[in-house]
């Protein structure tokens, strides 16, 4: 079995000081014995900048030590003497007494620490990050059994779950078809594992790219689902063409979807998946755009051309960013027969901005759909929708011009704004807290301040100073007073505090290091309690303190019930429930919040803040809206109107970019305010002064 050679490298190992943690970034091939041929081909990926999630590596080091900590190396090859080829009862019985060994046996204490301290790290200060865990095999693989090879996802969360996971996959070296496949092989090489854990993507869109066809070498095919694959992926699938030269896009065929999986993580159980169904008319659309479709194959492309020959990615899309979640060599079949599917003539690229406006039917289909979502024309919709529409037919011609930042008016202009008065429906962004906003504020019937710019004025990110009680309490005195200031400008007039959302624009503001934190979105307060736990504080004493009672919140960002739900938390650890006075509020900033809002319970919340431009920007993975996406944002405004009228939530929607147009359609949607991030021309205070 080479075990017994093994066993004196084992000793030679241990003599040394193991690495027991790796990290992808820093692999090379010549690591190929310490991590595995897999954890290998993810070093080449972050290497040539594509995406994967949150990662590190247990090294082989890591097996070896816990073998010879234990005193495990004798028992484990006097069992495996035992073992005859080709006798499969032998293996049978050496497979039982040696799971057994290494499941009783606990880690060395150096293995344990730095564990915690890599597991950690993947999402800071959370405790407890949901992880999967993957094999990274050095074993030839024609001495692996194919149900190794094969392995589903295993998602786990909690340092005691991660070490009973981290030796049963170790365990599974010595399954019954592990010692029967190597003993019948007559293996005599090293028996070893690395482990990837990889932080868990919560995938809206996931699916698989080849980097071939059936048909061609020169084409790639993208298949894509609502949701993480399951068995019924090839049922559901759209599929796309792909030329890998040109990247056009070949051929489309989309496949309606009933129903979606998504984890189950609330549940003790993380390998059960959610049956979310889909609407009739969600159903219908395809998974992805064009420029996704395009994005996807592109990387493929890169990867078969970095490992020189055929693959098969795995990726998953989560709140619009993509992710290479897995790699396998592509081995397809031989076809003889002439390719029957008939193929689109090939597109030329994008060259005019004209052109790709014609291009955008996907984007207009969604539309169109989300239209019928909220016009209920559709049989069976997942949304009971309530009747009450303003003229929905006449806001479908609506043409939108080009979307440009209102323009702040001089001072010597502002003037005009005498003529107006809001004692309801229209607040104002004075997050910045500048002379023409704040004289401008006693016009309008509330404000909103963004708790990021109150970051940014402090030049202080409090993760930097978690352990620094000095620090803190220092920011916690100037927060309460900054709040305080903005709540009395507000002139006892409702004011929203939305809680500080950190983006790597903002690190680079702060002078941090962009790679330094792995948070994202709203999972910046789930890894990071103390920082929310500082802001709620500052809420809390502004409120009693200082008599700022105007003060509510907007929590930002939101992507899932779940993260809501530890946030508010916090609020009610600090204090701070909701009331008449007090009200919170959550941002749909993210396309994944508007299906949660349907399974929301009623008062669950107060209402809802839809940051159009960034719930756009997301909805149509643009980094800059255009003309033609204002047809899904106004069927997804709709949308949101009707699931606030159902969930008896208020419906707020703040406007950063916008024309005449888009404010006349938000102004005929009645939603309970509008927040302006700019004072607004004189005209459309008109438009929105005018019942």
């Amino acid at each position: 079995m080479g075990f017994l050679n093994f066993h004196n490298e084992l000793i030679t190992m241990a003599n040394k000081i193991p690495e027991f943690i790796l990290i992808p970034k820093n692999l090379r091939e010549r690591d190929f014995e310490l991590s595995g041929r897999e954890a290998i081909d993810l070093a080449f990926l972050v290497k040539e900048n594509i995406p994967i999630p949150s990662s590190f590596i247990i090294s082989t080091v890591a097996f070896d030590e816990f073998l010879v900590s234990n005193n495990l190396v004798s028992p484990i090859a006097k069992e495996l003497k035992k073992v005859r080829p080709f006798i499969k009862q032998s293996a049978k019985e050496a497979s039982a007494s040696i799971k057994k060994l290494i499941m009783e046996a606990k880690l060395p204490e150096k293995l344990q620490k730095d564990l915690e301290f890599a597991y950690k790290k993947l999402s800071q200060n959370n405790e407890n990050p949901i992880v999967t865990i993957i094999t990274s095999n050095i074993i030839e693989e024609k001495f692996v059994p194919p149900t190794r090879l094969n392995t589903g996802e295993i998602l786990l969360q909690g340092q005691d779950d991660l070490i009973h996971q981290i030796k049963a996959s170790w365990a599974q070296l010595f399954s019954e078809e592990a010692i029967e496949f190597r003993a019948n092989g007559y293996y005599k090489g090293e028996i070893s594992v690395g482990l990837i854990i990889q932080k868990l993507i919560r995938a809206e869109v996931s699916g698989i790219a080849n980097s071939a066809t059936v048909f061609s070498k020169n084409e790639i095919q993208v298949r894509a689902v609502y949701g993480i694959e399951n068995e019924n992926f090839e049922e559901f699938s759209d599929s796309y063409v792909v030329d890998n030269k040109t990247f056009a896009i070949v051929n489309s065929h989309i496949v309606p979807q009933d129903h979606m999986y998504i984890h189950e993580l609330k549940k003790t159980d993380k390998q059960k998946f959610i049956k979310v169904e889909l609407s009739s008319n969600w159903k219908k659309n395809p998974k992805l755009d064009d420029e996704t479709i395009v994005y996807i194959s592109k990387v493929t492309r890169k990867i078969e051309l970095l490992f020189k020959q055929d693959v098969s990615v795995k990726w998953g899309i989560e709140a619009g960013e993509i992710y290479i979640l897995a790699l396998d060599p592509l081995e397809l079949p031989t076809v003889e027969r002439k390719r029957e599917v008939k193929v689109a003539e090939k597109k030329p690229e994008k060259k005019e901005e004209k052109q790709t406006k014609n291009k955008e039917p996907d984007i207009e289909k969604l539309a169109e759909e989300v239209f019928d979502i909220v016009d209920g024309k559709e049989d069976e919709p997942i949304i009971e929708v309530i009747p009450e529409v303003e003229e929905p037919i006449k806001e479908r011609e609506m043409n939108f011009p080009e979307l440009k930042k209102d323009k702040e008016p001089e001072d010597a202009r502002i003037k005009y704004i005498d003529d107006f008065f809001f004692d309801s429906g229209v607040f104002l962004d004075i997050s910045k807290m500048n002379s023409k906003h704040l004289s401008a504020l006693q016009y309008f019937s509330g404000s909103f301040f963004d708790g990021t710019e109150m970051i940014l004025n402090n030049n202080i990110l409090p993760e930097e100073y978690s352990t620094n009680q000095k620090v803190l309490i220092n920011l916690l005195e100037k927060y309460s007073l900054d709040l305080s200031t903005a709540a009395r400008c507000a002139i006892h007039k409702p004011m929203i505090y939305q809680l500080s959302s950190i983006s790597s624009a903002e690190l680079t503001l702060l002078g941090v290091k962009e790679n330094k934190y792995k948070y994202n979105l709203d999972e910046r307060f789930i890894d990071y309690p103390e920082s929310l736990g500082l802001e709620v504080a500052a809420i809390k004493k502004s409120r009693i303190t200082h008599n700022s009672r105007n003060i509510n919140v907007c929590i930002p960002a939101v992507r899932n019930l779940s993260n809501l739900e530890d946030i508010e938390k916090v609020f009610t650890i600090n204090g701070l429930k909701r009331t008449g006075n007090f009200r919170i509020y959550a941002e749909v900033a993210i396309p994944s919040f508007i299906f949660e809002l349907d399974r929301i319970e009623k008062n669950r919340i107060d209402g809802i803040v839809v940051n159009y431009s960034k719930l756009l920007k997301a909805l149509t993975f643009r980094s800059e809206i255009r003309d033609v996406d204002h047809e899904i944002g106004v069927k997804t405004l709709q949308l949101l109107k009707a699931l606030a009228k159902e969930k008896n939530l208020e419906l707020i929607i703040r406007l950063n970019n916008y024309s005449d147009d888009l404010v006349k359609f938000v102004h005929g949607l009645k939603p309970q305010q509008i927040i302006f991030t700019s004072i607004p021309s004189e005209n459309t205070l008109k438009l929105i002064s005018t019942n």
